[in-house]
């Protein structure tokens, strides 16, 4: 079969959703493993209905496994995509390995697990180090430990340490009892300990948990994991070396209650401060994407921009849009760019600095103390329609001249229908130069019609 060049891969992973044991399982105690057969059975026997998966379904799930189908999941004669059931060639039995095989680096190497408990030389130095007892050590599910155990850890301090099927340490403990950051130092420690040769483990996790007694113990948002740092060269590395320099990433808070309020799925912003680090690590230039709402997160601006003085980190402080129509936006909502910037010039002396290139959207300003810069992107106080310069394409290949587009253009059918780049690239010259879209600058006069507008989540920012 010839090769086929593909321009845009995307990897989505459902974490945990398995599609039968592989070869090796019983290395690992996991014959008989089969997360999505056995789900799908237990929908058609307890819930007279099969489990409905429409859409991965017409792509082709239920033909990964030929003989062996799913129950209640169809097998279309005709799959809208391409299928099959991969095995992992790395060794090891830990999402980490997963992890590192998706961004190109297979282990090669045997993680150690620890199915009776820790060896004692490991725990004697976290006792030594974080100055506590330790309980449990042995695997353990992570809920029905916090049963077992919560209440005397609640009572003595002490560190809950239990494993699991995985090469993973994990560390519980109670936010009133042991504060998180002293959790991470002590995690952060036990990282040190698992890294080689003795012991070699995937991962550590920091597994914070709050409630009054057993019947209401929880697990919060602030777990943090430990990786074991990559041995090679991952896809990161290769996108860096075939020139891409630089990232924008999304932090509207450092505060965790309002970073989480903002992103409605609990992800910590801890862990983005994590990514931040390792992408300037490795060379990137970094741009932080602040959006700023009247009410919710202005308190953060200086916060913000104290964190990133004197990293080379950009923060951009963007104006709160009325994309969509489901995030109920309200002018009121919005706190102004110039109001932006005077919270930060009362803090520190700026001055602003010219446009890195025609039609950039966002004002630049530099603190006179050589702290680095900031930007501020005014999109409903200072619209900027006529010089925007920025077309989205969405995942379904439809072209968006506007994120307030409410129709896009059909660019996949040309492209699947063997349209030279000549002919595509004349298709959308003749679709920019016909753009009329100023729905910013009509907003700002107030004579924006009522419209639905295509959601931020379909489209992309």
């Amino acid at each position: 079969m010839a090769s086929q060049k593909y321009r845009r891969i995307l990897t989505i992973v459902i974490d945990s959703i398995g599609v039968g044991d592989a070869p090796d399982a019983d290395k690992y105690n996991s014959d008989g493993a089969d997360t999505l057969g056995h789900m799908s059975q237990w929908w058609v026997d307890n819930q007279g209905r099969p489990l409905t998966l429409p859409n991965m379904e017409r792509l082709g799930l239920g033909r990964v496994r030929p003989g062996k189908p799913f129950a209640g999941i169809g097998t279309p004669e005709a799959p809208a995509g391409a299928f099959g059931r991969m095995r992992i060639i790395s060794l090891g039995n830990d999402s980490l390995d997963g992890h590192w095989e998706m961004m190109c680096l297979p282990t090669r190497f045997e993680v150690d697990y620890f199915p009776q408990g820790f060896p004692d030389e490991l725990l004697d130095k976290l006792r030594a180090f974080s100055g506590r007892d330790i309980v449990c050590n042995k695997p353990y599910s992570g809920t029905e430990v916090l049963k077992d155990y919560g209440e005397h850890q609640l009572a003595t301090g002490d560190l809950i340490v239990y494993t699991s099927g995985d090469s993973v340490l994990q560390i519980a403990a109670h936010e009133d009892v042991i504060p998180l950051d002293e959790l991470y130092r002590i995690c952060e420690y036990a990282r040190t300990l698992i890294n080689g040769p003795e012991i070699t483990m995937g991962r550590v996790i920091a597994r914070p948990y709050v409630g009054t007694c057993a019947a209401d113990f929880t697990r919060t948002a602030n777990r943090h994991d430990y990786g074991l740092t990559p041995t090679g060269p991952t896809v990161v590395d290769f996108l860096r070396d075939a020139g891409l320099d630089r990232v924008t990433i999304s932090l509207d808070a450092l505060d965790e209650g309002i970073f989480q309020g903002f992103n409605d799925v609990g992800f910590p912003a801890a862990k983005v401060l994590d990514n931040i680090r390792l992408a300037a690590d490795m060379g990137f230039r970094v741009k932080i994407n602040t959006v700023v709402k009247r009410g919710v997160n202005e308190s953060e601006i200086v916060r913000i921009c104290e964190h990133f003085r004197y990293t080379g980190i950009i923060p951009r402080f963007i104006e709160y849009m009325d994309v969509g129509t489901s995030n109920g936006w309200r002018m009121t909502d919005v706190v102004p760019s110039a109001e932006v910037v005077g919270m930060i010039r009362a803090k520190w002396p700026v001055e602003p600095v010219g446009a890195n290139y025609p039609g950039e959207t966002a004002s630049r300003w530099r603190y006179l103390d050589g702290a680095g810069e900031f930007g501020c992107i005014s999109s409903v106080t200072q619209a900027f329609c006529g010089e925007c310069s920025r077309a989205r394409l969405s995942m379904d290949g439809r072209l968006y001249l506007c994120l307030f587009a409410t129709e896009g253009y059909d660019i996949r059918t040309m492209l699947r229908g063997g349209a030279t780049d000549f002919e595509i690239e004349q298709a959308l010259g003749r679709i920019w130069s016909a753009r009329d879209n100023h729905y910013s600058e009509l907003r700002s006069l107030g004579l924006a019609p009522e419209r639905a507008k295509i959601e931020m989540s379909y489209i992309g920012g």
